[in-house]
């Protein structure tokens, strides 16, 4: 059996969030290192998910990176097996798939999966994750970190696949015996004596001990002692070839002494030196008497120029002068003309700018009473509705507390009705227990009956029927006790005087003195409650989208008029300023035709501009004789 695993690819799998591949692994031993957390176990881990567990299984969250809960783990294997090129692919999640190309042969699903199990000697667990009693031979391929004490079971579970393995052996080779024997039991003897020597050098749990440790203990000993040996060689080194470097440069110094030479060039250079400065000196001072001197002759020669240049201009400005002046008088007339048009136009385009902004500021005036008008008006019939649903919403308020008194009433009042009819049953059918008393007494001669009811006094004659127990008191002492027979009357006339006891304590507990007065309460909870009904009508009324939109339409109403008031004092003031200084008119104020005053200040500001226009030429051509003037004199 030979096998060999060229390159390994991940994506989406613990760490690997992207995709990271081990390309070009080599036959033999090969290295992945890196620090704590860089993904080494994860693929140790991701080789196994490849090759023993399904790609449909549901357990594979160890699987999946922490940030990306919803993650795809793919694993993508290249390898050899018995020398035929391979390659694995396997996806794990919602979009799970596998692929298996052997030679130039592809299966797919659980065709490839099955093919590789066989192919390789190991199995699949029927529901759970895979175990090491379905890894076989493989399983001892690929142990991860903090997994070394499964080496035995994996081993225990190999067993079978490494006997069959043996038989097959037997039967290619044809040595029946030979093969049969070292299968039965050569194998297990040298999994006994490999268990034995692994048990010398590890605990149960894969820990190092005996020489393993020892020797593990010895070489992290010697390792350090050969960094620190490392370390000082090191500084030995470069502080050698630093002594080194000094000494060569010391000796070419001490044979060559170019410091003498140094001194002897810097001597003549101050000497050269002092020379050139004085030098300097003598020069500059010669200059400055030079450029003295022809600064004398220039002014002297510019003196003369002047004097006869000052003779010829004079009398060109004598002449000159003369005739600008006589051309700048019509030039003044026609620019004081100018003038006067200008400050004429710009008259005029005040007046009438004065009267566009009255007529704007009328137009403004009619527009604000306008706007206080129409929001006095809504403002009143808003006020309207809410003063009306106010007062709906007062009477509301009265009744509410009088139904919320009546209903405990209300409530008790079926009961009490139940009661009233059961005392009346009661009583008619104790009268029917009853017993007919009939007495004729002598004149003055009385007999007093007691009951549950109290004590009557019979005279004369008559008659009464007694539906009770009732004692009558003879005179001269002594008395009649007189008890209807009936077995029912006794356990009736009990029913009676407690459901009389109830019908009282429940009327007194309401304040109320009989069951005419609660049939009044009740008529009248009944009569509130119709008037509340009456009133939430009214309430949706006056205000259908309910009381807090008609209060906030009221609040926007006295807003909006508020607002209006504001503005219309504001352009009164400004109307009262664009009116303040002007002549009292006689009668009332005639309207302004605002479009005709903007017309007449558009034409007024055309007619100023074409006199500026003028004035400015009339100006220029002023300026110009002036300074011909100034110029000729």
């Amino acid at each position: 059996m030979s096998f060999h695993l060229q390159s390994l690819q991940v994506q989406e799998l613990r760490q690997f969030t992207q995709a990271f591949e081990l390309p070009a692994l080599q036959p033999g031993l090969n290295i992945v290192a890196g620090p704590n957390g860089a993904g080494k176990s994860s693929l140790a881990r991701a080789i196994k998910a490849a090759f023993f567990e399904r790609y449909k299984s549901s357990k594979f969250e160890d699987l999946l990176p922490f940030s990306l809960p919803s993650a795809q783990p793919q694993v993508t294997l290249s390898f050899t097996w018995e020398g035929e090129a391979c390659r694995l692919e396997k996806s794990f999640g919602k979009r799970a798939r596998c692929l298996l190309q052997v030679g130039h042969r592809l299966l797919e699903g659980q065709d490839a999966e099955d093919h590789l199990a066989s192919l390789m000697g190991f199995s699949f667990a029927a529901r759970a994750p895979s175990k090491p009693e379905n890894q076989g031979v493989p399983g001892l391929l690929w142990i991860e970190q903090g997994h070394t004490q499964q080496v035995a079971d994996v081993a225990q579970h190999a067993q079978g696949a490494l006997h069959q393995a043996l038989q097959n052996l037997q039967a290619q080779a044809g040595d029946g015996a030979a093969w049969s024997a070292l299968a039965a039991t050569q194998g297990d003897a040298l999994l006994a004596r490999l268990r034995a020597q692994r048990g010398e050098l590890l605990t149960g749990t894969g820990r190092p001990r005996g020489p393993l440790e020892e020797a593990q203990q010895q070489l992290s000993a010697l390792t350090a002692e050969l960094a620190q040996a490392r370390q000082r060689w090191q500084e030995q080194s470069r502080q050698v070839d630093a002594l080194a470097a000094l000494q060569a440069q010391q000796a070419q110094d001490q044979q060559r002494q170019p410091w003498l030479q140094a001194e002897q060039q810097a001597e003549q250079a101050r000497q050269q030196l002092m020379v050139l400065a004085q030098r300097e000196r003598e020069c500059q001072q010669a200059q400055e008497r030079l450029v003295h001197l022809e600064a004398q002759w220039r002014l002297r020669a510019e003196q003369l120029e002047a004097q006869a240049g000052q003779a010829r201009q004079l009398a060109q400005r004598e002449s000159a002068m003369a005739a600008a002046l006589a051309a700048l008088a019509p030039w003044e007339a026609q620019l004081a003309r100018s003038q006067a048009q200008v400050a004429q136009a710009m008259s005029e385009r005040d007046q009438a700018a004065r009267l566009g902004e009255q007529a704007r500021w009328q137009a403004a005036l009619e527009e604000a009473r306008e706007r206080v008008a129409h929001h006095q008006a809504r403002l009143e019939q808003v006020q309207a509705r809410w003063q009306a649903g106010e007062a709906v919403r007062q009477e509301r308020a009265a009744l509410l507390p009088q139904i919320e008194a009546l209903k405990p009433l209300a409530e008790a009042w079926p009961q009490w009705q139940a009661l009233e009819q059961a005392i009346r049953d009661a009583r008619l059918t104790l009268r029917g227990f009853g017993v007919q008393l009939q007495w004729q007494l002598p004149g003055g001669q009385q007999l007093s009956v007691s009951d549950r009811s109290g004590v009557r006094a019979l005279d004369g004659q008559g008659e009464c029927a007694l539906t009770e127990l009732s004692r009558i008191a003879l005179p001269g002492g002594g008395e009649l006790t007189l008890q209807p027979l009936h077995q029912e009357w006794h356990k009736l006339s009990t029913q009676l005087a407690h459901d009389e006891a109830r019908l009282a304590q429940g009327l007194a507990a309401h304040g109320l003195a009989d069951s005419e007065a609660a049939a009044a309460a009740v008529a009248r909870l009944g009569a509130l409650r119709q008037q509340l009904a009456l009133a939430d009508k009214a309430l949706s009324l006056h205000a259908p989208k309910g009381w807090p939109q008609l209060e906030d339409e009221r609040s926007q109403a006295q807003s909006a008029f508020a607002q209006a008031g504001q503005r219309l004092a504001e352009v009164s003031q400004r109307v009262a300023a664009a009116l303040d200084g002007q002549p009292a008119a006689q009668g009332p104020v005639p309207r302004l035709d605002l479009p005709q005053a903007e017309q007449a200040l558009q034409a007024r500001e055309a007619a100023l501009q074409s006199a500026r226009e003028a004035l400015a030429q009339h100006q220029q051509s002023q300026a110009r004789a002036q300074a011909a003037a100034d110029s000729a004199r």
